[in-house]
């Protein structure tokens, strides 16, 4: 286990969660704007 091989896969498991939760953020917004009016 090299330094590099965790650092890169640390980058993509963060891009995973961010991109995860920007999902789910707009997600839950759409669910705003549909149930809320």
């Amino acid at each position: 286990m090299s330094f590099t091989f965790v650092f890169s896969l640390y980058k993509v498991v963060m891009q995973n969660k961010i991109n995860v939760s920007n999902k789910l953020k707009i997600k839950s917004f759409e669910l705003l704007i549909f149930v809320y009016p």
